[in-house]
């Protein structure tokens, strides 16, 4: 189970906003995607999850 998380706070009017997140909180391994890419060559191709991420983001409106 993947558990995501954000929260912001927007100011009145909206003329900015500024957020906190987290990505993949329990820092849980996974396989995004399985392909076919080497499947001609009898190779089996997987594409890993993000490791957990966090971070803050801010925006702003003109």
């Amino acid at each position: 189970m993947l558990v995501n998380a954000r929260l912001g706070y927007e100011a009145e009017g909206g003329g900015w906003r500024i957020e906190a997140f987290a990505d993949n909180l329990l820092n849980r391994k996974y396989i995004m995607d399985a392909g076919n890419t080497g499947d001609s060559l009898g190779l089996p191709t997987f594409i890993a999850g993000t490791p957990r991420t966090y971070g803050v983001a801010a925006s702003f409106r003109f």
